[in-house]
Formats: structure tokens, sequence, C-alpha cells
């Protein structure tokens, strides 16, 4: 499995076309959840949310799904 990324490393997206890109999120408010993030080509990061929360989460890190098991 890879390792926590800072967000500000999330891929750059477009999200017409791709949309968010589902990962793990790490926040101190809600811990570890699956989410989605991204950054804009200009390099800022565009939001990123958790799954089963809403509001406005301060997500500092996140990390790419695991790869589904075989068989």
């Amino acid at each position: 499995m890879s390792e926590w990324q800072p967000i500000e490393t999330a891929p750059i997206r477009d999200l017409l076309n791709e949309g968010p890109f589902a990962c793990l999120v790490y926040s101190k408010e809600t811990g570890v959840k699956t989410g989605r993030v991204w950054r804009y080509a200009e390099g800022h990061v565009g939001s990123g949310t958790a799954d089963s929360f809403h509001g406005d989460w301060n997500i500092t890190h996140w990390m790419p799904l695991p790869e589904p098991p075989n068989g």
C-alpha cells in the first residue's frame, strides 16, 4: 500500500471530464475516511470531501485506494 501524502500532492484532475479522484483521506475532524480530492491545473487544491460527512473539513493527507483482492 502507498504512503500517506500531503493534500498538496493530490492528482491534477479535469473535473468536467474526469471528476474527483477517489482515495482515502485524513483530517483531524474525521480521521481516516474514503473520500475524493483534486487539484486544479494551476496546482492549488480544489477541495476534499470525506464520504458520509458534510461540512468544510480540513483534509491534510490522501492515499490511493488499495487494489481489490484477486479471486
